[in-house]
């Protein structure tokens, strides 16, 4: 542009001189000074970099979820697990899942989504709750648990004075004789879970052998189990409390005194549950802009008890309450596609498989099932794909019992669902078994002296719609090969009895939510007699268990892993029980609920991430609530 310019000035001065000189005009002597025009180069601003403005979270507020069943279990000895949300929101256990390891708001080390109860103590995922320091080993034939207990640690105080319990604890600290009474009378008493479920646990040796130490000596086949159950489920409750009042069946909610994240301070039967944030709580914020903050955030939680689906979801999308899913059920896949329609303004999230869904567990100390050939055909008699494709819409998984496919479990799964395919090392039966063929299956009832098929019973848990469905769906299928199968859904409480008593013809639905380890051992061994339902007792299932035992007292988790994973597939080979097909559920929850990512359950037994969240109460009144 510069050269063009100049070049024009030149040019007219050119011309003015010709036309000067024919006009006898004196020439131009000087040579004209050609000033180069200015080009100012605009100035451009630097963009200026905004920082995201962080979040801080806020105190106040009322949670308020709900709940399918009535809260009536206030003693975590308790059979069945149902109904004890309560005792899991005042209470503690020895470890929890570390919650700075998942999402924590957008703060954590996302090494898992807690979507499902994943926080087993060998897959890294927990830290020191009423704990603050272990050591896991085996010595001989003997395990051995070493737990550091935490000081400082208060029992909450009730505000209510018509709590006797509290007053009599008094918010005393929280000693070693409060832990060694509440793990003793877990494994002693004759009524209790711990004692009827795992029998390898009676015999625990609890010690104090120096100030704040408890230790737990096992026989070394209940290792894995005890570091499991003493850690992670086994809540802890002040010794005078179970002196007291501890030989009830069901404790009264008026004593249930903890040192957990809130406290308990209501209960209208069939109705609601109240509960106080615990302002003396122990635990902090462990990272993100909270860190350092005492918890829990929230100023108490509500659990509405909505037995009836539509009156719950109802209650979602008019803001009553501020989350669905979080409780023993969540929203099907089509309840909760309707709901994001109605409501694109609610989040999700998937709830993850960490159960079996409803398995089929063979009887196997009397025929017919005492035959792998009429366990083999009833496999083969089952369309699984059709299952998922009809019955659950496509979604969920097959799952090769005892346990489905979770990322954080990957290396100790067996099956197709990882990738689509089953691994290049699956015996040809196991293949042949997950493959829908009813013309085999008749062909191996023949040979196993059933031409005609035969007749049974399978008793499940009435009060779960889903599996009368899905039972309803095996009834036709198994039906097409000959066999008749009568089917006796039966309440929680009659089931449990049932269940522990082994009192049943040939078939049972069960579930299982374990870490792999501990789903196989159970599920499988002979030590382990429940949930063995199908009495397996196998030479080499057992070894295999002795090897991981060993391995998980050297901390190695890869041969842990690796053995589980052979353990699997030799199950499979043996079709001892058929897995379900499992479609999990969604949560789904208005956004104002902060540092919360769908989490399920922040460890084993610790109720969801109530502890972490805080409610944005501004954001809700924008909204319109």
């Amino acid at each position: 542009m510069k050269e063009r310019i100049t070049w024009l000035i030149i040019s007219s001065l050119v011309v003015l001189s010709m036309v000067a000189a024919a006009c006898g005009a004196p020439a131009v002597t000087e040579e004209p000074k050609v000033e180069t025009p200015k080009v100012e180069t605009p100035a451009v601003e630097e963009p200026k970099v905004v920082e995201p403005e962080v979040e801080k979270p806020k105190y106040g507020g009322i949670l308020r979820i709900a709940a399918t069943s009535d809260m009536d279990a206030w003693d975590d000895r308790q059979s069945s697990l149902g109904g004890q949300t309560a005792v899991q929101l005042d209470h503690d256990t020895l470890l929890t899942g570390d919650w700075a390891l998942g999402t924590a708001g957008g703060y954590g080390a996302d090494l898992t989504s807690f979507k499902a109860k994943v926080a087993g103590v060998d897959l890294g995922l927990v830290t020191g709750a009423i704990a603050e320091d272990w050591e896991f080993k085996v010595e001989g034939d003997k395990g051995i648990l070493t737990y550091t207990i935490r000081q400082g640690v208060h029992f909450a105080v009730n505000p209510d004075s018509a709590h006797e319990a509290s007053e009599m604890v008094g918010g005393r600290e929280m000693t070693v004789d409060d832990v060694i009474a509440t793990l003793t009378r877990a494994i002693t008493d004759p009524k209790g879970r711990w004692y009827v479920r795992e029998p390898l646990l009676r015999d625990a040796l609890i010690t104090s052998p120096e100030p704040w130490v408890v230790r737990i000596e096992v026989p070394v086949e209940g290792f894995l189990i005890a570091k499991d159950r003493f850690s992670s489920y086994m809540l802890i409750w002040p010794k005078e409390i179970l002196e007291e009042f501890g030989t009830n069946r069901n404790m009264d909610w008026r004593v249930s005194v903890g040192t957990g994240p809130f406290i308990l301070t209501d209960h209208v039967p069939s109705s609601s549950d109240t509960f106080i944030r615990n302002p003396n709580y122990w635990m902090m914020n462990p990272i993100g802009p909270g860190k350092g903050d005492q918890l829990p955030y929230v100023g108490g939680v509500k659990i509405f008890t909505i037995p009836d689906k539509s009156t719950l979801y109802a209650a979602l999308r008019s803001a009553q309450i501020d989350i669905v899913g979080s409780d023993k059920e969540g929203l099907s896949w089509e309840d909760a596609e309707a709901m994001l329609r109605q409501k694109p303004e609610l989040l999700s999230k998937e709830k993850g498989l960490d159960g079996a869904g409803p398995a089929i567990s063979f009887n196997t100390r009397k025929p017919p099932f005492n035959d792998i050939r009429v366990r083999r055909a009833l496999f083969m008699a089952t369309d699984f794909n059709s299952i998922r494709d009809n019955l659950f819409g496509g979604h969920g998984q097959i799952v090769t019992f005892p346990f489905p496919y979770i990322v954080e479990y990957a290396d100790a799964y067996f099956g197709p669902e990882a990738t689509g395919e089953w691994p290049a090392d699956t015996p040809a039966s196991v293949i042949e078994n997950f493959t829908y063929n009813p013309e085999k299956a008749k062909q191996l009832l023949a040979e196993a002296g059933y031409p005609q098929g035969f007749q049974t019973s399978i008793q499940y848990n009435s009060e779960e719609e889903e599996d009368s469905d899905y039972f309803s769906v095996i009834k036709a299928m198994w039906s097409m090969v000959g066999v008749d199968l009568e089917l006796k859904p039966m309440e929680s409480t009659a089931a449990e009895v049932i269940h522990t008593s082994y009192d049943y013809d040939a078939l049972f639905g069960i579930t299982s939510g374990l870490d792999p380890q501990m789903a196989y051992q159970l599920a499988y061994t002979s030590g382990a007699r429940y949930p063995n339902l199908s009495f397996v007792d196998d030479p080499f299932i057992n070894e295999t268990f002795v090897k991981i035992q060993e391995a998980s007292s050297a901390g190695n988790k890869d041969e842990m892993n690796l053995l589980t994973r052979e353990a699997g597939k030799y199950a499979l080979e043996q079709a001892w029980m058929i897995g379900g097909v499992d479609a999990p559920d969604l949560v789904i929850w208005w956004p104002w609920i902060k540092n919360f990512s769908g989490e399920f359950f922040v460890g084993n037994l610790q109720r969801y991430a109530w502890t972490y969240v805080w409610l944005d109460q501004q954001m809700k009144k924008e909204m319109g609530h």
